[in-house]
């Protein structure tokens, strides 16, 4: 696999790290936080648990930084660190709603998203998307939007890259088959969830 000169940059930024210089740090935070909010949106599906995750992964990327052997492989020990990260705050978030025993958030989330009247192409698809799986959605969204390959994504999620593949598959089977009942149900004039 060839290297592209962002990659190579990135390791650049990675190795003065590593070596103490901490205004590599800023460059890495200004060249990859778009992209890892960006992921940790579709993850968590609430834009402030995706800043909050992204955050507290940075925090942690930085004390850890050091122990990365492999600046290579940098971007998929990031992308590992925010969907950790992001998949804690959900699980964190859930305790907290189970513990204060309150369906209010839910009932107006359900009641925003039945008075969508018109779905722009961008809207669909993250509509579409937050109605698979979170395990599905989690792969689309590494495969397409962030455009790691099989074996990053593999090593991101510890699964074997057939795993991946078949996960891949049924991902998108998924979201075809909501993608054509949102757009049936949109042309029709009817929402329903």
């Amino acid at each position: 696999m060839t290297k592209n000169a962002n990659q190579i940059y990135d390791e650049w930024l990675v190795l003065k790290v590593q070596s103490g210089d901490m205004t590599a740090v800023t460059e890495l935070v200004n060249r990859w936080q778009p992209a890892l909010i960006a992921y940790a949106r579709i993850v968590t599906r609430d834009t402030d648990l995706a800043a909050e995750a992204v955050q507290e992964s940075w925090i942690s990327s930085t004390r850890a930084i050091t122990k990365l052997q492999d600046p290579a492989r940098f971007r998929s020990w990031l992308y590992r660190i925010v969907h950790n990260q992001c998949i804690d705050l959900i699980r964190l978030k859930q305790r907290h709603r189970q513990t204060m025993a309150t369906h209010t958030l839910e009932n107006e989330v359900l009641q925003d998203n039945d008075s969508l009247n018109s779905i722009d192409n961008a809207d669909e698809v993250n509509h579409v998307l937050g109605r698979i799986p979170e395990n599905q959605r989690a792969i689309l969204s590494l495969y397409y939007l962030s455009e790691l390959d099989i074996k990053e994504i593999a090593g991101l999620l510890a699964l074997p890259t057939g795993t991946v593949k078949s996960r891949l598959h049924t991902a998108r089977e998924t979201f075809r088959r909501f993608s054509e009942k949102t757009s049936i149900l949109t042309h029709e004039g009817i929402n329903n969830d």
